[in-house]
């Protein structure tokens, strides 16, 4: 005699079946997934879009690096910036976390070029080798340093006894010269200075208005630009002045001084970046290559020199 067939053992039979193979597909397909890199940064809390964009902008190196850690928001945010430097990621995050009011891009700055230090200490050896890209600031130093190839500006384009490096002389006289098509005159009241002369430039600074206030305003003996023999206190003749930045001449110097490989130095509004005063007048060759980056991504020379040579140089 025949048994009957039980549909409805035979549904549930096909139902825990079912059940066991998606469940074992599923974990398969999991345990795969989580071995690969979308599926650890999935499980580290990253969603699809920062893991699409992690994937895209960092190599397998970094991507292991990002791994390692735990997971924090800010990462994706620090790594968006565009001047991010990977092997800063930590301190960005330790810096942000003291300081939240400042954005990621003020924090990626400050970082970059070592400003979150006190001023003055770890000090580094400029390198002179960099010619007209030579950094000097508040970590490095030019020590004794004198250029071999300074030349004395024509009275034409300066006061008197105002010296220039020689591959900068005809970038400033061009400069000049194209002001002066523009009804302005022009003139460099000051250019190098020796390490002797900053060092009692300083003294008397400091001896009148303290450390403090020296150090906001004057370099220290070794630290100064005008030593580089490449920056130029660029001036309106014969114009006097109680804001600088209404002049027609300032306003003009502002626009133009990039086209001829010059950079106003220490920029309003970077003085935390810079470690000195807005001053308006104090202009720096760097050629034009150089400028015309820095006008256009408005940044510091700091800025530049850290992501641009120092950082790059790091990721080789």
């Amino acid at each position: 005699m025949k048994r009957k067939l039980n549909v409805k053992k035979l549904i549930i039979f096909i139902i825990v079946v079912l059940t066991i193979f998606y469940g074992s597909y599923k974990w398969v397909k999991d345990y795969i997934y989580s071995g690969s890199i979308e599926g650890k940064l999935t499980l580290k809390g990253y969603n699809e879009d920062d893991i699409t964009f992690l994937i895209e902008n960092l190599n397998d190196k970094e991507i292991n690096k990002i791994l390692e850690k735990k997971y924090n928001k800010n990462y994706v945010n620090f790594i968006k910036e565009k001047y991010f430097i990977f092997d800063n990621l930590e301190k960005y995050i330790s810096y942000s976390e003291k300081n939240e009011e400042l954005s990621f891009e003020k924090v990626v700055a400050i970082i970059n070029t070592g400003a979150n230090e006190e001023w003055y200490e770890n000090i580094f050896d400029s390198n002179l080798s960099d010619e007209e890209s030579m950094l000097v600031n508040k970590f490095y130093t030019l020590n004794t340093y004198s250029p071999e190839d300074l030349i004395e500006i024509d009275l034409y384009y300066a006061f008197d006894d105002v010296f220039i490096r020689e591959i900068a002389l005809e970038s400033f006289e061009s400069l000049c010269d194209a002001a002066k098509n523009n009804d302005i005159t022009l003139v460099a009241s000051l250019g190098y200075r020796s390490y002797q002369e900053q060092e009692n430039t300083y003294s008397n600074y400091r001896s009148y208005f303290g450390t403090r206030e020296a150090d906001n305003t004057v370099a220290r003996p070794g630290h100064s630009e005008h030593q580089t023999g490449l920056a130029l206190e660029i001036e309106p003749y014969g114009v006097d002045y109680e804001d600088a930045t209404k002049t027609k001449e300032y306003k003009w110097l502002i626009k133009n001084a990039y086209k001829y490989g010059f950079i106003q130095r220490y920029p309003e509004g970077k003085e935390d970046i810079t470690g000195y005063e807005f001053e308006p007048w104090h202009y720096r060759y760097v050629g034009t290559d150089v400028s015309v980056k820095l006008y256009r991504e408005k940044i510091t020379y700091d800025e530049y020199y850290a992501y641009y040579l120092k950082g790059k140089e790091n990721e080789q």
